[in-house]
């Protein structure tokens, strides 16, 4: 059942289990009694706890609870984890704002699985580049977290360095990472076997040739993954016919949580975030008067 935007009489409920080879739990209302929408968790089963620590001491001792979240993009995702494994996904509705379905995403995750707020040990984001105002909340959230328990620990990729990663899971070592900025241009990175080769830029999409030529990347055979290939796809078909495009993911917060399992990513991680581009706020207001 999904909701129309205001109805304010759905009933609150812990969840709903649908079944299948994992549990779906769908809340019709959870923002606030105006505003009503579905969330969807995933919930993947285990068949032992022993799948969840590698010894009775874990159980005690060293359960680490970890927070993944992506608001780059016009479609929110949140990923709970423990140790290194992961237990539930949530995907956000596009009819809200970040702002309005984060926190009580998150509340519901941690809900479910029965850890509190302060329990979290670490709390992963994307970074940047995308949506400035998806990344602003994303970061507010991360920090207002860290500022309640200032032990956690805040860990950020960046969106490129993400799909980068997505494209090496479907076996290229060699990725060129694109997304839609907007104003006919695209922030651009590549990769070769999980390390950056070029800055993260923003250009338009006819130029990616000379940007690659700039800095000594060979166009033979490589990857191209990212939103921009929504808008230009059949434009980087004949800029690179050689290469292959591949589907871009729904969400980042798993690929997130795989970093986990990774002791030398390619990236650095960091919690400052990365805009490449000045916003419209930003540049206006340097603008005469």
């Amino acid at each position: 059942m999904e909701l129309e935007p205001g109805a304010n009489d759905a009933p609150r409920r812990r969840g709903t289990v649908i079944g299948g080879r994992f549990r779906e739990l769908v809340f019709p209302c959870l923002l606030s009694s105006t505003r009503c929408s579905r969330f969807t968790i995933h919930f993947f089963p285990f068949s032992t706890l022993s799948d969840l620590v590698s010894s009775p001491c874990d159980i005690l001792f060293a359960v680490m609870n970890t927070i993944c979240f992506d608001t780059s993009g016009p479609r929110g995702c949140v990923t709970l984890v423990q140790n290194e494994n992961v237990i539930a996904s949530m995907e956000l509705s596009r009819v809200y704002g970040h702002n309005e379905t984060l926190l009580p995403a998150i509340s519901i995750l941690l809900d479910q699985a029965d850890i509190k707020p302060g329990k979290l040990e670490r709390l992963l984001f994307v970074r940047g580049p995308g949506s400035f105002t998806g990344l602003r909340i994303g970061i507010a959230v991360a920090y207002g977290f860290h500022e309640a328990n200032p032990e956690l620990k805040l860990i950020g990729y960046t969106s490129l360095y993400l799909l980068n990663r997505a494209g090496r899971k479907a076996g290229q070592n060699r990725v060129l990472s694109l997304i839609d900025a907007r104003k006919k241009q695209v922030y651009a990175a590549f990769f070769e076997n999980d390390v950056p080769v070029s800055p993260y830029f923003v250009l338009k999409p006819e130029m990616l040739p000379g940007f690659l030529q700039k800095y000594g990347i060979s166009e033979n055979s490589f990857a191209i993954i990212g939103s921009a290939l929504e808008p230009y796809g059949d434009l980087l078909t004949q800029l690179f016919p050689q290469c292959t495009q591949l589907p871009v993911p729904s969400c980042l917060s798993t690929l997130l949580a795989e970093t986990l399992h990774d002791s030398s990513p390619g990236e650095n991680p960091s919690s400052e975030p990365i805009y490449i581009r000045k916003s419209d706020a930003e540049l206006n207001r340097n603008k005469p008067r």
